[in-house]
């Protein structure tokens, strides 16, 4: 499907538009591959575009230029044979500043985000290779929320779904990377503290409870111990099928880590880079058709026969 778009390309919601196009092609790849971050910098562009447009698109226009401004103001009774100009990454994200005073806290991330998307496009480097989703992800869902905020949108406007969107949001705000390292430090030396036996004891139960079914197994940066890790679905999933079984992949951006064994929590995706658990991971699931579309079998209508209530005959008709 094509997305409609306004007539002129500098509007508001044209460049929102274009936005949400980058958008869905952002989602069709996991968090940490290179495409997701290179999409995700064009989106932050154009939404930046269309917050300084919606305070008027004439603030896009590269002043030096009259043809630029009477662009700008849809005014052609001096057409011109360039094409209209617009003003640099640069500047364009000075002027957010200016109209969106809540942006400055996003600037320098956009930044550095728009400068791996010139880097991309005009050098043999790979710019978003190794960018570690949980590091900048939440940072770019909190600069869209601040963009789409100053021209009074909301993020279900743009995001299918902006609960988690939000969630990863709320973490960033509440991560603290000094804290956990002082919480690993803590726990690292009551862990210690505790008998040899006691250490084996616990980290054995550990090893059986971190079932792979659970979440991500990983070492525990406290004691060591096998732990796990959880989290919440970033981008498209892959299914396949298998026999009687559907195969269904998802890659996973880290959201939570428990360890049993010394009882060391962490929660935000923030907070997981910072000790080295904040890269995403791919879910394995496997389900039969009828668990997979919701189907009822054999079984689930048998038990609903033994469960429906005796009724006696009615003769009062």
């Amino acid at each position: 499907m094509n997305p409609v778009v306004s007539k002129h390309s500098w509007s508001k919601e044209a460049l929102l538009q274009k936005a949400k196009l980058y958008i869905g092609e952002m989602e069709k790849y996991s968090a940490d591959d290179w495409q997701f971050g290179f999409w995700s910098s064009l989106v932050i562009e154009h939404l930046s575009r269309a917050s300084v447009a919606h305070v008027s698109p004439v603030f896009l226009a590269e002043a030096r230029n009259l043809q630029n401004l009477l662009y700008a103001l849809e005014i052609d009774e001096f057409p011109s044979q360039s094409s209209p100009k617009s003003i640099t990454n640069t500047e364009l994200l000075n002027r957010v500043k200016i109209f969106c005073k809540d942006f400055n806290n996003h600037a320098g991330f956009c930044r550095q985000l728009l400068e791996k998307r010139n880097t991309e496009l005009h050098s043999g480097e790979l710019a978003f290779a190794n960018f570690s989703a949980s590091e900048w992800l939440p940072k770019f869902y909190a600069a869209s929320e601040t963009l789409l905020q100053s021209m009074d949108k909301e993020l279900e406007d743009l995001f299918l779904e902006p609960d988690r969107v939000r969630k990863l949001i709320k973490e960033l705000k509440s991560s603290d990377a000094s804290k956990v390292k002082n919480n690993i430090k803590k726990h690292r030396l009551v862990w210690n503290e505790k008998d040899e036996l006691e250490r084996e004891e616990l980290t054995n139960r550990a090893r059986i409870w971190a079932n792979r079914d659970k979440g991500h197994r990983v070492k525990c940066p406290s004691c060591k111990s096998v732990a796990l890790v959880r989290g919440i679905p970033s981008g498209k999933g892959e299914t396949t099928i298998d026999g009687d079984l559907i195969l269904h992949k998802q890659p996973i951006l880290p959201s939570s880590f428990k360890c049993i064994a010394c009882e060391l929590q962490i929660a935000g995706p923030s907070n997981l880079s910072t000790c080295g658990l904040g890269n995403s991971f791919t879910g394995s699931y496997t389900y039969t058709a009828a668990e997979y579309f919701g189907l009822f079998t054999e079984d689930d209508l048998e038990e609903a026969r033994h469960e429906m209530p005796e009724y006696w005959d009615d003769f009062n008709e």
